[in-house]
């Protein structure tokens, strides 16, 4: 049925301001469930024929929803037998941290599941991204003081190995594990500040700054003799 300009315009128009009943109707296709019952109010739903079982017609005319199938992930903390996980996407990600897959110019460590678990016995924390069940990114998550005179002299959460699967890239999962893990902080309380460390040549910067993130300093690091001499960007952000 070819429909006029007009039409689609109204169509469309009918999904404004209506984000959280797209992400109703998003979960429940996910789900299995009868997700039309989300439909209620809705203009133009007589247009179409209702289906056996289904509360309204299954119409989606105009509707956005690419950003509501990127289920968000949820952060749930690791234990040791988490360590092989752990350890495979953190290598995973530094070894892809650049379009070249398989490349970086950075040496890699080999982070191993016992190099994991041994950090959890020295106090570092680490959290998993889940989504839909499956393991997909994971955090490290210290505390520090090294750095203090950026964050009006408190001891600060500093984030490190933020990893997310190749696979799952450029997909709003990055931001999505920073800003869970933010959540789960604040409502721990203990600090005030978050605070990671970043290599500028790697092009993030501008990705921390959105996520409110604020360039402190900058120092001249290398990680090993005869690798790549290069800049670290310190950032900050208060919780």
């Amino acid at each position: 049925m070819l429909l006029s300009d007009d039409k689609i315009k109204a169509l469309v128009s009918r999904w404004e301001n209506q984000e959280e009943r797209l992400q109703k109707i998003a979960d429940s296709v996910v789900k299995g469930e009868d997700w039309t019952i989300h439909l209620e109010g809705l203009p133009y739903l007589n247009d179409l024929e209702t289906l056996p079982g289904d509360k309204y017609p299954r119409d989606l005319r105009g509707a956005n929803l690419r950003r509501y199938f990127q289920p968000k992930p949820s952060i749930v903390p690791a234990s040791s037998d988490d360590a092989p996980n752990i350890s495979y996407i953190i290598r995973e990600a530094m070894l892809n941290n650049t379009p070249l897959r398989g490349y970086s110019p950075f040496p890699v460590p080999n982070l191993t599941a016992d190099d994991v678990a041994m950090a959890m016995e020295r106090g570092s924390r680490f959290f998993m991204a889940m989504q839909l069940g499956k393991v997909i990114g994971a955090v490290q998550v210290d505390i520090g003081d090294q750095l203090k005179h950026n964050t009006n002299n408190e001891s600060y959460y500093e984030i490190t190995n933020v990893s997310t699967l190749p696979a799952y890239r450029h997909q709003g999962i990055g931001g999505g594990i920073i800003r869970e893990t933010e959540k789960f902080l604040r409502q721990e309380g203990k600090h005030r500040w978050i605070l990671i460390k970043i290599i500028a040549e790697l092009g993030f910067e501008d990705y921390y700054r959105r996520l409110g993130f604020e360039k402190k300093e900058v120092y001249q690091k290398q990680l090993s003799k005869g690798s790549p001499v290069y800049l670290e960007i310190v950032m900050t952000k208060k919780l």
